[in-house]
């Protein structure tokens, strides 16, 4: 077969070295522009669309006297258009728009699990395994308030402000 002596072995290896390490670089190379081209189309996506605000809070506490202390997030456009009444270990979140009705959002009710029953139209948002935080959905909506615009846009929060809610 072939012999190669030392200086042709050398020159063999070096070669190889040479493709590899070329073969890696023009990789390299075309990930980069792989990439810039990705870059730029995302950049030109957002570029079209519309700047998004984000409304600001106002964070109201409640449950102070219990165990279990909760806060939650009320976006800013929202004053004046609701009222928030605390009973024992129910918090109550209405709507009173320009009327003098006032029309329930929502309510968060702090239950024993020994003690309550809890109902199954209650959503579970924290349990420490004596007591158990649950919200629940007004069922019951005056349908002239459920057409007005700000209600259907605190209605559209009402999740928003749930997930906002800290445990103490």
């Amino acid at each position: 077969m072939f012999k190669f002596t030392g200086r042709v072995k050398f020159i063999l290896i070096f070669f190889i070295i040479f493709l590899l390490l070329f073969t890696w670089l023009m990789a390299k190379q075309e990930e980069k522009r792989r990439q810039a081209e990705i870059d730029s189309r995302d950049n030109r996506l957002i570029k079209d669309q519309p700047v998004k605000t984000l409304p600001n809070f106002s964070r109201i506490s409640f449950f102070n006297t219990q165990i279990i202390k909760v806060s939650l997030a009320i976006p800013d456009y929202w004053e004046g258009l609701y009222r928030v009444r605390e009973e024992g270990r129910v918090l109550k979140i209405f709507y009173i728009g320009q009327a003098p009705v006032e029309d329930l959002l929502f309510s968060v009710k702090l239950l024993n699990i020994d003690k309550d029953i809890i109902p199954n139209d209650a959503w579970e948002i924290y349990n420490n395994g004596e007591d158990v935080l649950v919200y629940y959905l007004s069922t019951d909506r005056d349908e002239k308030k459920q057409t007005s615009q700000e209600y259907k846009n605190m209605s559209n929060d009402v999740f928003n402000i749930i997930e906002s809610i800290k445990i103490k």
